[in-house]
């Protein structure tokens, strides 16, 4: 079953994803060449003929705290800006069929409790906030002229039993930092979660 609903958002292979008519997403790109890859709605419905088929009864509740920092963790996040930025973010991530639960953060990072469909592609979805929330930024002249978003993430799933913490967790992020700093932050995740890293390349 293929749904009419989606909204066709297009990434060309080796490019940036984009959208049309000026919504979240931003221009359609002509890809220059380079063979398009169609995703509806960020793969949330994908088009047929690409050997993927939708799944009748299928049921999900995935939830995802997802964890990402200015470039360089340069403190461009000011505090009266900060709410329409988060605002702005969650409306792109409703548009792609998603639902922020919850966004926070303090003047270097941004935390994120998402719920998504299965067949959603994580990287997608936040190559798409990411470019999208920035290009507004600098159209709307929000934040510093060099404000950028770091290029990659953090990303751990959420308990349906703990999600309520986790969005304490973000409401509180601002006391939450007066005793520790987002690297000991990240840090303290990584090790609770497991995940292997090198602490010589974490922060580039």
């Amino acid at each position: 079953m293929f749904n009419s609903q989606c909204s066709i958002l297009i990434r060309t292979e080796g490019g940036r994803t984009h959208g049309r008519n000026g919504r979240p997403g931003g221009a359609l790109d002509r890809s220059h060449g380079r063979k398009p890859v169609v995703y509806n709605k960020a793969a949330l419905c994908p088009s047929p003929g690409r050997g993927v088929r939708l799944m009748g009864h299928t049921f999900t509740h995935l939830l995802t705290h997802i964890i990402f920092s200015t470039k360089g963790r340069v403190p461009y996040l000011r505090a009266e800006a900060r709410d329409d930025v988060f605002a702005y973010m969650g409306g792109i991530i409703r548009d792609m069929g998603g639902a922020a639960l919850i966004i926070g953060g303090t003047v270097d990072h941004v935390h994120l409790l998402t719920k998504f469909g299965a067949s959603t592609a994580l990287a997608d979805v936040l190559e798409v906030v990411k470019t999208n929330s920035s290009r507004w930024i600098h159209k709307q002249r929000v934040l510093h002229p060099k404000f950028a978003w770091q290029a990659g993430y953090s990303a751990f799933s959420v308990s349906d039993s703990n999600a309520e913490k986790v969005r304490q967790y973000i409401a509180n992020q601002e006391q939450h930092h007066r005793k520790i700093s987002f690297q000991e932050e990240l840090i303290a995740f990584l090790n609770h979660h497991g995940i292997p890293y090198d602490p010589r390349y974490i922060w580039e």
